[in-house]
């Protein structure tokens, strides 16, 4: 709500009234009450990039998706032809593995290794596993997919993964042979989220959620409240053993959703401004929503509000990364990172 134009308005109507003297009372009290109506609406300013800033790299490759260490002491990156894994102690780059003829396209953990998946050769695709200590030990799960991987999650001792043509796939962690394959979704399968070992949640280009069954891939349900491309699925890690099992999704249409994955059921929405292109989980109640015009939200949907928001110096948000309940690590998809602290 603008109010501004409130109180001019009610200046101008005094200066032209014919009994402006006898009004004065009346106008003043008008505009303190319009000025304390302004202030309350205000909304809060974000604290400039200096005081949330804990440390800003820049990376020569583009970085566009991550995930935690099981240890909690680096980050493995992907983007392009590389995967690297970030120190979060000295905020470097520590080793790099470059596979030239893939793409990368999603990651995931899995245990004390991590799990990638993207395209090979532009026409196909892959999915394979190193740990997180030795990037070099790569290992192949599948190197020879009929299309191009979009979307992968580690559940139990099975690998899921999501392609263009709105399939999922799942494979033997170990030997990598495939469990089964389905066709839940009818557009490109966009994020991939494990709700346990036996349950997994997929999100599509259309806005479609499905919620299917890990041992055999049948869906158990499905949501359409998104109006447009889900961008992000994530849950809180570790997944809590007692109901419900809570599942956070962001999409283009600017909400970011909670939902019970396991009462199959819309919990609350906030909506934000701009469409949502990442989010993190900082506990059971908390995620950061990174949206498209740069900013970061942190958004307690307990309750459905916005409480604090934040503007690091990038042009853009590709994927964010919890660190702890109070870091944040960014990143533009560009070759450039920062990491925040949450106040």
């Amino acid at each position: 709500m603008n109010i501004e134009p409130l109180r001019m308005n009610l200046l101008g109507r005094w200066l032209v009234h014919p009994c402006r003297v006898l009004s004065v009372p009346v106008l003043v009290l008008a505009l303190v009450l319009a000025n304390r109506a302004m202030a309350q609406v205000a909304p809060a300013q974000p604290p400039a990039p200096s005081e949330s800033l804990a440390a800003s790299i820049q990376l020569d490759f583009p970085a566009a998706s991550g995930v935690l260490s099981q240890d909690r002491q680096s980050c493995l990156l992907i983007g392009g032809h590389s995967l690297a894994r970030l120190d979060l102690q000295s905020m470097q780059v520590v080793q790099q593995h470059n596979l030239e003829s893939y793409v990368f396209s999603a990651i995931a953990a899995l245990q004390n290794t991590v799990v990638v998946a993207g395209a090979a050769d532009i026409e196909n695709g892959f999915v394979g596993r190193c740990r997180y200590d030795d990037l070099s030990q790569f290992e192949w799960i599948n190197d020879d997919l009929e299309f191009p991987a979009t979307s992968v999650c580690a559940a139990g001792d099975l690998v899921i993964a999501g392609n263009e043509r709105g399939e999922l796939m799942a494979f033997a962690a170990g030997r990598g042979e495939l469990r089964w394959k389905k066709s839940l979704h009818s557009k490109l399968v966009t994020s991939l989220a494990a709700l346990g070992e036996q349950q997994c949640a997929s999100s599509d280009w259309t806005g479609k959620l499905i919620i299917f069954d890990t041992t055999d891939g049948h869906a158990q349900t499905d949501f359409q409240q998104h109006r447009d491309r889900v961008t992000a699925l994530a849950t809180p890690n570790p997944i809590s053993a007692s109901s419900p099992v809570r599942l956070f999704s962001g999409s283009r249409d600017g909400t970011a959703r909670l939902w019970y994955a396991d009462q199959r059921r819309l919990v609350r929405f906030v909506q934000l401004e701009s469409p949502v292109t990442s989010i993190a989980v900082l506990d059971e109640a908390l995620i950061v929503a990174a949206t498209r015009d740069a900013r970061l939200h942190v958004i307690d949907m307990s309750a459905a509000k916005v409480i604090r928001d934040y503007a690091p110096s990038l042009q853009y948000i590709t994927h964010v990364v919890a660190l702890d309940n109070r870091h944040v690590l960014a990143l533009d998809g560009r070759g450039s990172a920062q990491a925040l602290k949450l106040h």
